[in-house]
């Protein structure tokens, strides 16, 4: 799981945030979360990566309160 790429879509399902805010966010700290395929279509990230700044855990649950 550590290793696997994940795209906004997915990303969009596990977090319940709009894939346009993602987007967004991504696009702001795209400095901080580089794509491993950059040119991929769609983008895709390590789930490791953004894991953190989701504030996910490996359950795949939003963190926090």
């Amino acid at each position: 799981m550590k290793s696997q790429l994940i795209g906004v879509t997915q990303l969009s399902r596990l977090t319940g945030i709009p894939r346009t805010t993602i987007y967004f966010w991504l696009d702001q700290n795209r400095s901080q979360i580089p794509s491993p395929v950059p040119n991929s279509k769609p983008m895709k990230w390590l789930y490791s990566d953004v894991v953190s700044f989701f504030k996910l855990d490996d359950t795949t649950q939003m963190g926090g309160q």
